[in-house]
């Protein structure tokens, strides 16, 4: 039985709404691509830039970074 990544990710996401997670941040959402710049660029924008502004605004009003 062969499995691929796509349906990977669809048992993960199927998994958020069977196992909630407290205390989230965003929802989690999971799209596949086939484009290298594509995948970096969303890494950049939507998991590094935003961890980095909230540990500056964390730090910002007394509290440890996430």
């Amino acid at each position: 039985m062969n499995v691929t990544l796509g349906e990977i990710v669809e048992m993960g996401k199927q998994l958020y709404w069977d196992v909630p997670v407290e205390k989230k941040i965003w929802f989690p959402a999971n799209k596949m691509t086939n484009c290298w710049y594509e995948f970096y660029i969303k890494t950049l924008l939507f998991h590094m830039l935003p961890a980095f502004f909230l540990d500056i605004l964390f730090r910002i009003v007394g509290h440890p970074a996430l």
